[in-house]
């Protein structure tokens, strides 16, 4: 999953095939599932989405079993250069 990060407005947001804004304006992105892009103060982050539907299935199975959710679902994404 690609998303972009606004450091101005602090918003995020998943990229998709059409071009996103983020709340402030200040920045954009798109992907198309081959490449993607970014303008303005945008930074695009990779996430494993492996890795984040292990981390929310094991939430979901606590939470549903009545077990209070703890701080260890974790996932990884990573910083791409832009």
């Amino acid at each position: 999953m690609m998303l972009i990060y606004c450091p101005v407005c602090k918003d995020m947001i998943k990229m998709i095939p059409e071009w996103r804004v983020c709340h402030c304006g200040m920045s954009e992105g798109l992907f198309n599932g081959d490449s993607w892009q970014v303008t303005g103060q945008a930074i695009p982050i990779l996430v494993n989405c492996k890795s984040f539907n292990k981390a929310i299935s094991q939430y979901m199975i606590d939470k549903l079993a009545g077990r209070k959710p703890t701080s260890d679902y974790h996932f990884s994404a990573n910083i791409l250069d832009s």
